[in-house]
């Protein structure tokens, strides 16, 4: 399925250099995810700005998906924040 393309992902989002090769392979049907959520720290120097140029390539191109940035950097709890709202938005309605 996808499961190169999200190891990818993954690892842009340790700061790696993998983002420009993500950007070129990365579907536009989001058909097999049930969610696809980007969150990112205000003040993230790691890979903050890889965040928001995904956010950004995938609104370009029309790729269903939650982005938000909240204060902080790459922090635990940044983190923290982000995983309790994917787990909520993600288990809504089943």
């Amino acid at each position: 399925m996808h499961s190169k393309k999200l190891k990818r992902l993954c690892e842009a989002a340790n700061g790696s250099d993998w983002m420009p090769c993500l950007m070129q392979e990365l579907p536009t049907d989001t058909e097999p995810f049930n969610l696809l959520m980007i969150v990112t720290g205000k003040t993230d120097e790691i890979c903050g700005k890889y965040s928001y140029q995904l956010d950004d390539y995938m609104h370009k191109r029309g790729i269903e998906h939650i982005f938000y940035d909240t204060t902080g950097g790459h922090q635990t709890v940044v983190w923290q924040n982000a995983l309790y709202n994917y787990a909520k938005k993600l288990f809504v309605n089943q």
